[in-house]
């Protein structure tokens, strides 16, 4: 597999390129809701993952193929600055750093290879290791630093608010890694630290600055005043661990805490801290991603999930589970949902792809998720304990990598900390849709229906959906497909 991935890495750099600014085409959907507009796609193939500057509307592209910055004044309109090529399997969610001296750089992981033409001493990279690229010049991004790692950069994030040191994800082992960032052009590895979350997938930051793992065995919340030992403060139940229920069939892929900064908690007649019954906008619910691309025929594909955080404090957490066991905090589900697929009652192979991936959240309580070959759907989590499908946007031939509720901006190019309603989906078929989403039509939770989707019959034909017919790797499963034959 990994010769097979270096040749479509070297192909690549023959074929990257800038996406000039004519290149945005009108798209037509297969399949929309009402409550959803299609504004444009921009066909820049192979596009993972995404970031946006806080004080300037510049966005951050990551594709196969390398990086592309945008400037979306009109989030309607994005334009293209500049790339970088920077071939690589697979950097699914990349970091921005942003420091306060103006200095803003991206963290790329490369997790199996990495081809980076602009270093003559290590072009080529097999295996774990994490790049450094400055974009403090959006219009000319440049490769700065690398540093190989003992566990999986997957994923890499920032875990402090200068992002001084980042961790990586620990894909494929119980534990992860520090990066020492504190000099860009010589980033360190620091010491192995084992996580509650088991083998993990992805770190994910609150409005608070806690840092939230998710992974095979669960999720847990950790205080990273000093993040270089990071103290856990909450964690879930049995109903995270791999195996013990439909909440994670394989692994919790990502997580989202919503208004962390509303969150508020007392001490109860027991004596235990607590921060009252589940409710969204008091920041007491996590927003989860079970990813689950292991069974073809998507008998159990990957669900979206709602959790309550019962208190968030390291005492009382260190009696609770002072063995940092699996399984063994308080936060408990809320509710879980899936698309139309899973209870149909069909087995379909769906390309293979069928399972929720990356997802954002707006501020009103809707949630945009990608759905790999399902598409976009809208979830309305404002009730936690009753999510409902309030839109979706999906076609015949697409894979869905994440949906990005795109920022607002206020005159000075400052981030406001609200979204907007334009929403930017990733997808590795299709490119870069612009969704719009129709918020007044919204009516009270407790008043909207869940909308059902149709089930396109290219979901129950494998080839229709992918551009050629796949096989699964024997390391990496659905994750990473091979042609037959070659």
């Amino acid at each position: 597999m990994r010769r097979r991935l270096l040749t479509l890495a070297i192909a690549a750099l023959l074929t990257v390129g800038m996406l000039p600014a004519n290149a945005l085409t009108t798209a037509v959907p297969v399949v929309a809701s009402d409550s959803v507009k299609v504004v444009g796609s921009i066909p820049n193939a192979t596009a993972i993952s995404a970031a946006f500057a806080s004080d300037a509307p510049i966005m951050y592209l990551h594709t196969l193929n390398g990086l592309v910055t945008y400037d979306i004044s009109n989030p309607e309109l994005p334009v293209p600055m500049a790339t970088l090529p920077l071939p690589n399997f697979q950097n699914e969610a990349m970091s921005l750093g942003e420091r306060s001296d103006g200095t803003k750089f991206l963290i790329v992981g490369f997790d199996i290879y990495g081809v980076t033409p602009q270093d003559s001493d290590r072009p080529v990279a097999l295996d774990y290791e994490l790049v450094i690229i400055d974009v403090t010049d959006p219009a000319a991004p440049r490769l700065r630093g690398r540093t190989q790692t003992e566990s999986s950069t997957h994923t890499v994030s920032c875990a402090d608010p200068e992002c001084m040191v980042a961790y990586t994800s620990g894909a494929y082992e119980p534990f992860f890694n520090p990066i020492d960032l504190s000099d860009l052009d010589n980033p360190k590895q620091l010491p192995q630290i084992r996580s509650i979350a088991g083998s993990g997938h992805d770190w994910d930051a609150d409005a608070v600055g806690l840092q939230w793992h998710v992974g095979t065995q669960g999720m847990v919340a950790y205080d990273t005043t000093d993040p270089t030992n990071p103290v856990p403060v909450a964690s879930t139940d049995r109903n995270g661990v791999v195996g013990r229920s439909a909440y994670n069939n394989f692994i919790l892929h990502n997580s989202i805490r919503p208004h962390a900064e509303a969150f508020t908690q007392t001490v109860g007649e027991d004596g235990r801290l607590t921060s009252g019954d589940p409710d969204l906008f008091s920041g007491n619910v996590l927003l989860a991603t079970e990813e689950d691309y292991i069974d073809a025929t998507c008998k159990a594909e990957g669900a979206f999930s709602t959790w309550h955080i019962p208190y968030l404090d390291a005492e009382q957490y260190a009696a609770d589970n002072p063995e940092h066991r699996y399984g063994f905090g308080k936060m408990k589900p809320l509710d879980l949902w899936n698309t139309e697929l899973l209870d149909s009652g069909v087995k379909t192979p769906a390309g293979a792809f069928c399972s929720a991936h990356y997802f954002d959240y707006h501020q009103d309580g809707i949630v945009a998720q990608g759905w790999y070959q399902q598409g976009t759907r809208f979830l309305d989590v404002r009730d936690p304990s009753n999510i409902k499908q309030v839109g979706y946007f999906f076609t015949g031939a697409m894979e869905t990598w994440g949906a990005y509720w795109v920022p607002e901006y206020d005159d000075a190019g400052n981030q406001t900390g609200n979204k907007t309603d334009i929403v930017y989906t990733n997808d590795v078929v299709r490119g870069l849709d612009i969704l719009q989403f129709d918020f007044a039509g919204l009516q009270a939770p407790a008043d909207t229906e869940n909308q059902r989707a149709p089930i396109l019959p290219q979901w129950l034909n494998a080839s229709a959906t992918t551009l050629v017919s796949s096989l699964p790797s024997k390391q990496f499963g659905y994750l990473c497909r091979l042609t037959p034959g070659v």
